[in-house]
């Protein structure tokens, strides 16, 4: 995976998770727990597991996680919903979509987020 898809997926897994159906909460959660037991000594996840701390015992190759990653981002995408905060000077995504700083250094905090003809975008204010 390229750079930008990898910040694209950080963005909207950073952001908008509540964005998910009942069915991808589970399906995600179930992966995060995939991840922490493989990190996990075996011992300490039998101990775990004996205690209710983990839900499931359900294993995933990297291919499902990827897909299951891949059709979550295309459905929000397509939804409408998401809205990319890109610094209007670089162009790099920021950290929220509400955030007025980017990664590269740059701050805009005095632009205004306009929408025309449903595209919004930051112009500076007084302009």
């Amino acid at each position: 995976m390229d750079e930008l898809a990898d910040e694209i997926r950080r963005y909207i897994f950073s952001n908008y998770t509540n964005l998910m159906t009942l069915p991808e909460q589970k399906t995600y959660r179930s992966i995060q727990e995939y991840d922490r037991r493989k990190e996990m000594d075996p011992q300490q996840v039998s101990i775990l597991a004996d205690k209710g701390v983990f839900k499931e015992d359900r294993n995933f190759t990297q291919k499902e996680i990827e897909d299951f990653y891949d059709a979550f981002i295309l459905r929000v995408i397509d939804s409408g919903e998401v809205f990319f905060n890109e610094c209007p000077y670089c162009g790099q995504l920021a950290r929220t979509p509400k955030g007025r700083q980017a990664k590269c250094g740059h701050a805009w905090r005095d632009h205004e987020l306009v929408e025309e003809d449903g595209i919004k975008r930051w112009v500076k204010m007084g302009n």
